[in-house]
This record gives C-alpha cells, structure tokens and sequence, in this order.
C-alpha cells in the first residue's frame, strides 16, 4: 500500500471500540442461560472470527452492525467443526476454554503463525483438567469437558489470556476456583477480567491501544480530537500512554467535545517499564523517534510470545531507518537523531502492530509503500480509514 506524507482528511475521529472487552463480554454473554446484548462491537479481526466461529460451531448468536445479540445455546446441535479461528491468540484461546467448559469434541482450525506462539503450558494443564487437546499442523483438537470441582492454577510466565478465561468460568461459577502464578506482567488485564459483571446488556469502551497511534500523529503533526473519548480507562494497561505524554509537555485534554490532542512541543527523555503496556512499545519506538525523545525500554522480554518476534522486528525497523540503539537483555535504550528519510518500500512481518508502527514511520517523513497492509484488520482496520 502506499503512505503519503499527507495530513489527515478528517481531524474529528472516533475512537473503535476495545477488542479485549469484546472478546471478554462475548465469552461471558454465551455461556449464561439468557438473552445478552452487546453494544459498540468493534470490527476487527480478532472479535469478527471469535463471532463468527460461534456461529459455525452452532451459537445462536445475532450480529448487526456494531450490535450482537446472543441467545443461550443447545448443547446438542452444536457443530464439531473443524472451525476457522485464523491466528488471533485472544479468540483462540478463549474459544478453546469455552468449548472445553462445554465439553465435547471439537475441531478449530487455525493459521500456523498461532502454533508458534505459547500453548504447551496450556496443553499440560487441561490434561490435569480432564480434557485433551492434540495438535496437527494447523488444526487443534479438543476432547472432554473441564472437572467443575477441580482448582485451576494457571501459569502466565508467557500469556494472560488462558488465565483471564478461567477467571471468567469462574465468575460463572464454572470451576471451583483459580488461582495464578508468575503473574509478572499484563496484570492490567487480569484486573480488567476481574471487573466485568454479569450483566443481560453491555456497551464496549473504547479501545485504548488503538488511540495510542492517533495520540502519536496529534502531538507530533496536527490537533485532532477524539469524539468519543470522554476519560481515561484506568483497567486498559494502554492508557497509560496519556501519562506518558503529559510528562513530556503534551498537550491532551479531556472536555466536552471528547478527547483534544494538540501538536505540542516535547521535552525530557522516557522510561517504560514494558511488562505492563507490551502493545504500546512499537507506538513509544514511533514517538521517540518523530520526537528525538531518548527511550528506556525495560521488560521486553516477553514481546517474543506476540504474532511476530516483535522485539527482533522492532530492531529490524531501527536498522532499516539508521537509528541509534543499545539492546542489552531485556532492555532497549533508543538515542534518537532527526530522521530524513526518502521513501522507502518496506516489508514487514505480518504482525499489525509492527506494520501500523512502520506506516506511521513513513508517514511522519516522506511516506513509501508498506505490505502486508491486510495485517493490521487484526485490531485497527479504521487505520488505514483514517490516515490513508
């Protein structure tokens, strides 16, 4: 696709909704016994397959628009599958905690990409639990059904999503009791499980992780304002990015009209511990580098287990643009110069963070032309919308 250095067609924009409430409202409205209506669903990948995946295995679910319904299910008319999942890691593995809450035989199929990401740990697990799973290729097969009165404990050295959808059986009062363990970093996320209530009618906030980049492009190019963004969502681990950009000079306010983000003037040098705000390390690579902030990265450790080797493709891109850095273990040290860049063609990893913090990298200078754009349907398709 090609970038161009243009600014903005429109600088009122609506922020889309947070796939990770998404998914986690979804997993709650299926398994209760009534009626649920959830509004402000977003349309990105990641929630599209989670929906229509239960749709195929048989769910009874209704989607309009940015509006879903679902009913409560028959266990028996439900479909084997195999089912199409694609590669979002959030979808997978929250669909297979679900079906295995169920239980049954079941059948998902997914893209290899995922396989490479972790999933033994979880494997070990749900053998304790009584439910096999078996991996072939690409297809990922599950028999049995979850013991109700047996306590769950659950690793997250590597991912929290596993754990986040055995607390939500247990909300449900599907398992007896959980319990987790190397719990060291996305526990923002845990807290965000933890704060769901069961409820028949739902509304999805707004996604934080997507503004992170509209926040970028507002303080470095052009005052923009986010219209439907009213307040801080302090259990979204990504809204810590305001913080950051107001310790830097930034000027973000919050008013009636929504979010207001001026182009401002930054100054001082960031320190980021990562292990809390994973998916806001390539937009900080993007602002250290459009604003010659110097940036600590510490605790990167684990961007590894995301849909790319995503610290190896960030040095990637640091290479690729000429950029100054020292990556000693788990810490990345950025010394930023004024980038003057030509255009350039890049081909990224298919990983959508990578791909949009490439985009922006070469919207912020003299634009190129970028692949795979399609990547980026996983969590932001308005992206393109927006800054095309």
């Amino acid at each position: 696709m090609q970038v161009t250095s243009n600014k903005l067609k429109s600088t009122h924009i609506e922020c889309p909704g947070s796939k990770s409430y998404a998914n986690r409202l979804i997993f709650l409205a299926v398994l209760q016994k009534d009626t649920v209506e959830i509004n402000n669903i977003p349309r990105c990948d990641d929630v599209l397959f989670f929906i229509n995946a239960l749709k195929e295995f048989g769910f009874p679910l209704e989607h309009d628009g940015n509006k879903l319904i679902i009913n409560s299910y028959d266990k028996e008319i439900l479909k084997r599958g195999p089912v199409y999942l694609g590669e979002g890691g959030t979808t997978i593995r929250f669909i297979l905690v679900l079906l295995a809450s169920i239980g049954g035989q079941f059948k998902l199929k997914v893209e290899k990409r995922f396989l490479k990401r972790p999933i033994d740990d979880f494997i070990e697990l749900m053998d304790e639990l009584g439910v096999i799973i078996q991996v072939e290729e690409d297809i990922i097969k599950l028999n049995g059904r979850i013991l109700k009165n047996k306590e769950i404990e659950v690793d997250c050295e590597k991912t929290t999503q596993f754990a986040s959808a055995f607390l939500m059986l247990e909300k449900l009062d599907l398992v007896s009791s959980v319990s987790l363990i190397n719990l060291n970093s996305s526990k923002d996320y845990i807290e965000l499980t933890k704060s769901i209530e069961i409820s028949k009618s739902y509304t999805v906030t707004p996604d934080f992780s997507s503004l992170s980049y509209l926040l970028t492009w507002g303080v470095l190019r052009e005052d923009i304002i986010i219209s439907n963004v009213y307040e801080i969502d302090p259990l979204q681990a990504d809204s810590k990015y305001i913080h950051f950009l107001n310790g830097l000079g930034a000027k973000v306010h919050f008013s009636s009209e929504g979010l207001q983000i001026y182009k401002s003037n930054l100054v001082g040098n960031l320190k980021v511990d990562c292990s809390e705000c994973l998916d806001l390390v390539p937009t900080l690579i993007v602002l250290s580098l459009g604003a010659n902030i110097k940036l600590e990265l510490n605790n990167t450790k684990n961007l590894k287990y995301k849909e790319s080797d995503r610290l190896a493709e960030i040095v990637k891109t640091l290479d690729r643009f000429n950029c100054k850095y020292d990556l000693k273990e788990d810490t990345l040290l950025l010394s930023p110069e004024r980038l003057e860049l030509n255009k350039q063609s890049i081909k990224c990893a298919h990983d959508h963070r990578i791909v949009m913090m490439n985009y922006l990298i070469l919207k912020l200078n003299h634009g190129g032309e970028i692949e795979p754009i399609m990547a980026i349907n996983k969590s932001f398709p308005e992206f393109v919308e927006i800054f095309g």
